[in-house]
């Protein structure tokens, strides 16, 4: 960029292209060429720049009074203002002058403050639970990071971000243009230190108010208020910035990048009964059942396989992950008819016939043979119940009782269904189903 500037000392400072000003502004590093007038009488000039550069004017025209001799030079420090004049023959006597304020200003990092502050870096496998919380909350230019962050969906973004603008005391608006205006930025007024110095602002508009992943890079400039006319000086862009968008704060259970990861690209939803689904359907098609018990919770995304129960807390680790709140899982049990409803399948059922214990347990083969379950393992949210294999969602213990296709019956074990051990020794009668 060349900066032309033209100093006449009968009529005071004429700017070519800017406009009389009091004050000249250059950024560090600009081709600055000057043009002085000293009288005809003069053999030559020199130009000093005020920051210990002198240099020959060249003669660039003549009139019936004066000539014309102009100087180019670049500063590589910022000033809070120089003094440049122009000299007849080196002399000092000074026939043309023009104050000039050099300014440097830099991005040096943007970091969310409304980052939820507890996702770390673990990204190897879902059954670790290690890392280190990400620092910087987003990006920084040196040295170099660009971390990701969660935020909870419909909430605005703010951020602490840091410039240094030189010299100090001067005036600047800070703005950030992103794609969406939930990434863009505008803060006014402030005034330079002349040192990193922290700008905090908020979003112009909320995040979206679903669930999911985004990755938006922001434009950043530097506007410099006092000139006549502002200078706007693009700073860089930061990002792409990696924005995990949950329900809420994650709950219990480490959020680790991966896992943090796959409930928001699982479950893109708006509200709570939406992302539910989404997550069971999730689990369902990510984890695999054997009835062993083998794996359990998060590791099931790995591979291996586990019973409906581990299922279901993988299904409760995701949701409160997620920030939907606390879920737990839950036994659903066989339920004689006669005591049956909300909050009645949850324990096993017993009697004693003969001073033998008898359980009452779910078959889920039906018609011909036996196929033994203690119970159905669910996960409930708080607003249903949801059972991994077989697949079922519904509102509570007993409507899932009803759902699952089974029959039920008086056995015996030498320990209580679900505990180590149990095995069916012997089979009485059917009980129906509530």
């Amino acid at each position: 960029m060349t900066k032309w500037i033209k100093a006449l000392a009968a009529i005071g400072i004429m700017c070519l292209l800017a406009g009389c000003e009091d004050k000249q502004y250059l950024e560090v590093g600009d081709d600055y060429t000057v043009y002085g007038d000293c009288p005809k009488d003069c053999t030559g000039a020199k130009i000093d720049f005020g920051d210990g550069t002198v240099e020959t004017g060249e003669l660039v025209s003549c009139g019936e009074d004066v000539c014309t001799y102009k100087a180019t030079h670049q500063y590589s420090e910022p000033y809070d203002y120089r003094q440049v004049r122009c000299s007849c023959d080196g002399g000092t006597t000074w026939h043309d002058k023009v104050k000039v304020v050099i300014y440097r200003v830099e991005l040096k990092a943007v970091v969310f403050t409304s980052d939820h502050g507890v996702l770390t870096d673990y990204n190897t496998d879902f059954a670790g639970s290690g890392g280190t919380v990400y620092d910087p909350r987003g990006w920084r230019k040196n040295p170099a990071a660009n971390n990701p962050i969660s935020h909870t969906m419909g909430g605005r973004l703010t951020a602490s971000i840091t410039v240094k603008v030189e010299p100090s005391g001067l005036s600047f608006d800070l703005t950030g243009d992103g794609p969406d205006n939930y990434v863009d930025f505008s803060k006014t007024g402030n005034t330079s230190t002349g040192a990193d110095q922290a700008v905090s602002d908020s979003a112009n508009a909320d995040l979206p108010g679903t669930a999911g992943t985004l990755s938006k890079s922001i434009s950043w400039a530097i506007v410099l208020t006092d000139p006549s006319t502002d200078i706007n000086e693009p700073v860089g862009a930061s990002g792409a910035h990696t924005i995990f968008v949950l329900a809420g704060t994650p709950g219990d259970g480490t959020p680790t990048r991966k896992r943090i990861d796959w409930v928001c690209t699982t479950a893109p939803a708006s509200s709570e009964p939406g992302i539910d689904t989404l997550l069971h359907n999730g689990v369902a098609n990510s984890t695999t059942f054997d009835g062993s018990g083998g794996t359990d919770g998060w590791a099931l995304l790995d591979g291996g396989s586990g019973d409906c129960d581990n299922q279901a807390r993988c299904m409760e680790y995701a949701h409160e992950l997620m920030g939907c709140g606390e879920a737990t899982v839950r036994y659903v049990h066989a339920s004689s008819p006669d005591d049956s409803g909300e909050g009645k399948c949850l324990n096993l059922e017993t009697r004693i016939v003969g001073g033998v214990t008898h359980y009452l347990i779910l078959d889920f083969t039906v018609g011909a043979g036996y196929n033994w379950n203690a119970y159905e393992g669910c996960c409930d949210t708080g607003g249903g119940y949801y059972a991994i294999t077989p697949k079922h969602a519904t509102t509570n213990d007993y409507t899932m009782l009803q759902a699952i296709s089974c029959q039920q019956y008086w056995v015996e074990s030498p320990t209580p269904p679900g505990e180590p051990g149990w095995t069916v020794t012997a089979v009485h009668e059917e009980v129906a189903k509530p």
